[in-house]
């Protein structure tokens, strides 16, 4: 299991630096990586978290600084991924490659310092290729609610419901219940089988199928 992984780190490294220098740029460009980690946002958990504590915090007049609290939430956050990506790693023959592959990506999502509707699909497309029985659900609930993190003018919008009419926001939420309750209903939660015991034996013998 290390081994692969130490020589796709050093492949990837080699195909940076050969770019890199055919670019002319260098790695000066890697400095500008951090740039996603200004934005303040509470659809990242860690970054949420910190905006919270320093919230409560100043509300109770203690006088914590934000940047303070975010590095230490933001580490972390990276830190439970990074633990929980080891255990993955160690564990993926019995939970599936591309499964561990995909939640680990997810994790680091989730846990990074912002998360943006687009960074979703890099684990999403791995668990599409690996789910079983009912992780079709959640798989399912990921995909139609991701698009809507960070929706542009998410305050706007708010604050237009608050003065809109009663009945019409009643009619909205019906409809979009609608969208998200119809796709992932019975038929996708609980018509896969859980096990792979269970939709063996729901398919023919051979004698049967002769």
């Amino acid at each position: 299991r290390i081994r692969p992984v130490v020589t796709a780190g050093l492949l990837g490294l080699g195909v940076l630096e050969f770019f890199s220098f055919v670019s002319g740029l260098g790695w000066g460009w890697v400095t500008t990586l951090g740039t996603p980690g200004t934005v303040r946002s509470w659809t990242a958990p860690t970054t949420g978290l910190a905006m919270l504590t320093t919230g409560i915090a100043h509300f109770a007049h203690l006088g914590l600084g934000l940047g303070g609290v975010l590095t230490v939430t933001r580490t972390l956050g990276l830190l439970v991924a990074g633990v929980v990506a080891v255990w993955l790693l160690f564990n993926s023959d019995r939970i599936g490659t591309l499964k561990a592959l995909g939640i680990t990506l997810l994790l680091f999502v989730l846990l990074g310092p912002v998360v943006q509707p687009w960074y979703l699909a890099w684990g999403l497309m791995l668990l599409a290729a690996s789910y079983k029985g009912r992780e079709h659900f959640w798989l399912l609930a990921l995909s139609i609610t991701g698009p809507f993190i960070g929706l542009p003018g998410g305050r706007a919008l708010l604050a237009d419901l608050v003065h809109s009419n009663p009945l019409l926001i009643a009619v909205a939420v019906a409809i979009l219940g609608g969208v998200l309750i119809i796709p992932m209903g019975r038929w996708t939660q609980w018509s896969w089988p859980a096990k792979e015991s269970e939709f063996a034996s729901s398919l023919p013998s051979v004698s049967e199928s002769a």
